[in-house]
């Protein structure tokens, strides 16, 4: 998505016409000495400045769902992003996201709990303009301070099932994305293999912005994804030899239409609200499995950010 920039150097150049303009004013009537040539790094540096362009985003999520799986509600987060254009075709990409749930009760199904949740991502890429479609590569590294599966209010226990997969506190994993617009629609494709685990996950999305004013617009979406030896919540506990533990991992995740509604406030704020139906499928869903009666079938969500470009 392009952003609407100002240039980072802005700053700094005002900073140093400032500066110029007291020193002048301070050394008046002194004789003139010669300016010291700047250095490569200097320049190089300004440059990168002047093309660096990006985004701050706070944002609120009333259930927090990370391809087809349930985390947590009521979160709020914060996003950062950076974007560097070496050349017309290949662009560099930095950027950090930090959530946390606000309030996660869980109630119904034996359960009567509450939960604890935070999570903080570190990620950077590259993409690549061929004309014909756009290729992207990414690599981002997960914290889960609260464990995968999130808190016990109560004891500070984590809230698993008995498997491995909810005891996990670090993860990362590595992505090829590949996106062309199809007249007014937009498609995604993308794969990730997953270090922690070894999975794999593969996912493609469509979305078609409508343009209702100048200001407002409309945009469609609906994303699918499959697992092979993914991330589920289809698990057996794991006995006290180490036996059981992850079951059935392979098969569709979910499919997630959504709604979303961009405002633009200013020429570089935009406040953008959505609705979004979690559908699971086998890979996630389990009626065994008490943390997905309680939350992550069909489920409802929505939710909203604001995004300054800069």
């Amino acid at each position: 998505m392009k952003h609407t920039t100002t240039s980072l150097s802005s700053l700094s150049l005002l900073a140093l016409a400032t500066a110029a303009t007291l020193t002048s004013n301070a050394f008046a009537g002194a004789p003139a000495k010669p300016a010291a040539p700047k250095e490569a790094s200097s320049l190089l540096a300004g440059s990168i400045l002047e093309k660096m362009t990006g985004s701050v985003d706070v944002g609120y999520d009333s259930g927090y769902y990370f391809r087809g799986l349930w985390f947590s509600n009521n979160n709020v987060w914060e996003g950062l992003t950076l974007n560097l254009p070496v050349n017309d075709q290949l662009s560099l990409m930095f950027g950090a996201i930090y959530t946390s749930s606000a309030t996660t009760n869980l109630r119904g199904g034996g359960l009567n709990t509450s939960l604890k949740y935070s999570e903080l991502d570190l990620i950077t890429g590259a993409s690549y303009d061929a004309g014909f479609a756009k290729f992207g590569v990414v690599y981002t590294y997960y914290n889960f301070y609260d464990t995968f599966s999130g808190r016990k209010v109560s004891d500070s226990q984590s809230f698993g099932n008995g498997d491995r997969d909810s005891q996990i506190t670090t993860s990362s994993d590595l992505g090829f994305t590949v996106s062309k617009s199809l007249g007014p629609v937009n498609v995604n494709a993308g794969y990730w293999y997953d270090f922690r685990i070894g999975g794999h996950y593969f996912e493609s999305s469509a979305d078609c912005p409508i343009e209702i004013t100048s200001k407002f617009s409309i945009v469609p979406s609906v994303s699918v994804g499959y697992g092979l030896d993914y991330y589920s919540f289809r698990a057996n506990p794991v006995a006290a030899d180490g036996t059981g533990g992850p079951g059935k991992r392979d098969g569709f995740t979910a499919v997630r239409p959504a709604l979303s509604f961009p405002v633009k406030v200013t020429e570089t704020a935009t406040f953008t609200p959505y609705a979004a139906m979690n559908l699971s499928g086998s890979a996630r869903y389990n009626t065994a499995t008490s943390a997905n009666v309680e939350e992550g079938r069909n489920d409802f969500y929505f939710g909203g950010k604001m995004s300054v470009s800069f």
